[in-house]
């Protein structure tokens, strides 16, 4: 059989960009409602947007509306813009349930899980509170958006009694924390430090540097600096950078280079968790010019295709800059970090693709991997795959669950256009597809061949 470089990377993103689009444009039930709103009446609301001072304690109540009877949820939540931002989970409160709440605890990434279970059903009555979170707003001007964690891991569910392999469709409305006007389209907004990685080769101007993401060869070094803009006069820092989705991935950390600031750096050494913490202190401070380099990250890119996200660490992590007269009350900061972006060869990369089977790429109402379609009707997906290099095999996991969830249905898988032995699973209640082919000789497809077809209804 072939090797399959960077196959199932491609098949995820497709599935995930088509499939992400389906729930908001099912017709939602009418029925359970859930909200994420200030426990305080008083804190402007509106449209989902609270406005709140920053550095004060808030707490955001979930509450519920058309509860249909609730014997046991599981929800991953996702505060990784309010954490990243310099805000702070305090804890969560249980709500109005009589049954048995696990409350965990906010991990690195700013997920938090929650799980609630009975031996009965309980129908709260509308606004009641499933929940509450007690946190405290970041100091630095912007909106932080919290909502759903929507990896394929996170279950985001609701069961009754006897419906638990059938979990209830319901809605779920967001919140995004306003504190002062916002923030602003100014990469140095007043009063803020800004932090960036770039590469170092050309920085933010280098051709493959585009909204974040930063294109290199797998397996080849690289550097990346770490720049700052309107420095307000530093005399120390204490930071925690996460590089765990890119040492998961295969990167490798090299080492670090103290940048232009004049006083004592003091780099820690990688963790096995991926965390590396700087702490930087000084007699004086020093203002770096626009652009002027904190420090630098010597790397090695994984040899696997994908995007790895380097940015602050968000637990257990001062991620403070000081002044000598201000150190009881740290300089509020913007931190912005870096996707790596690692591409497979592609004349050694089969590219698998999801499309509406009613016209494929050239479909109208197909763009940017987004299908529009009629709420409630039936429709169907063709897999199709390009630069096919020779295949005898496959095995393939497919995520409905934001499509099954959202109350879409899965009717059936077809077989396409191989010729060995299609072996399809059935959809399982996490939304989990599986498919296994075999044949006893390989096979190339013409481009855009159909690998099968997936028949829904939205």
């Amino acid at each position: 059989m072939k090797r399959f470089i960077s196959a199932l990377s491609s098949l995820c993103l497709a599935a995930t960009s088509v499939i992400a689009a389906f729930p908001t444009l099912t017709a939602s039930a009418a029925g359970l409602t859930y909200d994420l709103v200030p426990q305080d009446s008083k804190i402007p609301f509106s449209d989902g947007v609270a406005t709140v001072e920053g550095g004060k304690p808030v707490t955001i109540d979930w509450v519920v509306t058309g509860d249909p009877g609730t014997a046991g949820l599981e929800y991953a939540f996702d505060f990784s813009a309010f954490t990243k931002a310099g805000g702070s989970f305090e804890d969560c409160e249980e709500g109005d349930y009589p049954g048995t709440y696990q409350l965990g605890a906010i991990d690195s990434t700013g997920r938090y899980d929650l799980i609630y279970a009975n031996t009965k059903e309980t129908k709260l009555d509308d606004g009641s509170v499933v929940a509450s979170f007690n946190l405290i707003t970041p100091t630095a001007d912007g909106t932080y958006k919290i909502d759903l964690w929507t990896a394929s891991d996170a279950r985001n569910q609701t069961v009754s009694i006897d419906d638990k392999a059938d979990p209830i469709a319901r809605t779920f409305n967001p919140i995004t924390l306003k504190v002062g006007d916002g923030g602003s389209d100014d990469p140095n907004p007043s009063g803020s430090i800004v932090y960036d990685l770039v590469p170092q080769d050309g920085g933010k101007s280098n051709a493959k540097f585009k909204d974040g993401k930063y294109t290199v060869e797998a397996g080849k070094a690289f550097s990346i600096d770490w720049i700052v803009s309107n420095d307000l006069g530093t005399a120390g820092m204490q930071y925690a950078i996460d590089f765990s989705a890119f040492t998961k991935g295969g990167g490798k950390f090299e080492d670090f280079e103290e940048g232009e600031y004049n006083g004592t750096y003091q780099p820690g050494e990688l963790e096995d968790t991926g965390r590396f913490e700087l702490i930087y202190a000084a007699q004086k401070e020093q203002k770096l010019d626009n652009g002027g380099v904190v420090g630098s990250f010597n790397l090695v890119a994984p040899t696997t295709a994908g995007s790895y996200v380097i940015d602050l660490w968000t637990k257990d992590a001062a991620n403070q800059t000081v002044s000598i007269n201000d150190k009881a009350e740290p300089w509020s900061r913007v931190f912005n970090g870096i996707t790596i972006v690692v591409e497979g060869d592609p004349a050694n990369s089969i590219v698998y693709d999801l499309v509406p089977q009613d016209g494929g790429k050239s479909n109208a109402k197909f763009k940017d991997g987004k299908y529009t379609v009629e709420a409630g009707k039936a429709f169907s997906i063709d897999w199709i795959v390009s630069n096919d290099l020779g295949t005898a095999g496959m095995q393939y996991a497919i995520d409905f669950s934001a499509f099954t969830k959202g109350g879409g249905k899965f009717e059936d898988f077809e077989e396409g256009e191989y010729n060995g032995t299609y072996q399809p699973g059935e959809l399982e209640d996490t939304g989990r597809f599986e498919l296994i082919y075999a044949a006893q000789k390989e096979q190339k497809l013409d481009d855009e061949g159909v690998v099968g077809s997936f028949n829904l209804v939205a």
